[in-house]
C-alpha cells in the first residue's frame, strides 16, 4: 500500500515539475536506493523523464549510488548511469572510475 501511495505521489510531482527542476530531481534520486526493487525501478524511468540527459545533479545522484553497501542498489546505478550521461561524458567517467577503479 505505500509504494502504491508513493508512486502515485512521484507521478504527480513529475506532472507537475518541468523537465529539470532540480527539486523533482533530488526527490525521485532519493528513490535509488529505496529497499523494494519496483520502486527503484520507476525511480529510474522517473528520473529519465525529469532530467534532462548530462544533468550534473542526476549524474552526481546516481554515482553516490555506486558507493553503496547494497548490492542491488549499485547495480541499479550501474545500469542508470549510461542513460543519464552522454557517452564520453568526463564527469560521469571520472565519479564511476573513483567507484570501481
Amino acid at each position: 500500500h505505500d509504494e502504491v501511495v508513493r508512486n502515485t505521489a512521484v507521478e504527480a510531482l513529475l506532472k507537475l515539475s518541468a523537465k529539470g527542476d532540480r527539486r523533482a530531481i533530488d526527490h525521485v534520486c532519493r528513490l535509488l536506493d529505496h529497499p523494494h526493487e519496483a520502486l527503484r525501478e520507476a525511480s529510474m524511468d522517473m528520473l529519465l523523464r525529469v532530467a534532462d540527459k548530462d544533468d550534473a545533479n542526476a549524474i552526481d545522484a546516481v554515482c553516490s549510488r555506486l558507493e553503496c553497501l547494497r548490492k542491488e542498489v549499485r547495480e541499479t546505478a550501474l545500469l542508470l548511469l549510461p542513460k543519464v550521461a552522454r557517452k564520453g561524458n568526463s564527469t560521469a567517467i571520472a565519479r564511476a572510475r573513483r567507484r570501481h577503479p
